[in-house]
């Protein structure tokens, strides 16, 4: 995550205005919470696939705020799923990926 920072900073300079939310774990709320690239920290507690109760709890979760724009700086295979969580509809004009 703090290599990440870096990147964190020319998001925000390129969305001065926007509000922006980070999604991480517990261990890197604190330092994300302190720094000035993001407006909000949301946990990801990272379910088990054994807990489908859980992954229907995130999922409502990344769907309440409509996002504009994703930065996906892990480009894991779980944030991937988390990005199919979000998607309200198949069609890619709903949300805008970007991966870097």
């Amino acid at each position: 995550m703090v290599q990440a920072l870096a990147a964190c900073a020319v998001v925000r300079r390129h969305h001065a205005g926007d509000h922006i939310t980070v999604l991480t774990t517990r261990p890197y709320a604190g330092l994300l919470g302190q720094s000035p690239y993001f407006d909000a920290v949301e946990i990801d507690d990272r379910p088990s696939l054994l807990r489908p109760h859980a992954w229907l709890a995130l999922r409502r979760r990344l769907r309440a705020p409509v996002y504009d724009r994703v930065y996906d700086l892990q480009t894991s295979d779980r944030s991937g799923w988390y990005f199919r969580l979000m998607r309200r509809c198949p069609s890619p004009h709903t949300r805008r990926m970007i991966r870097q």
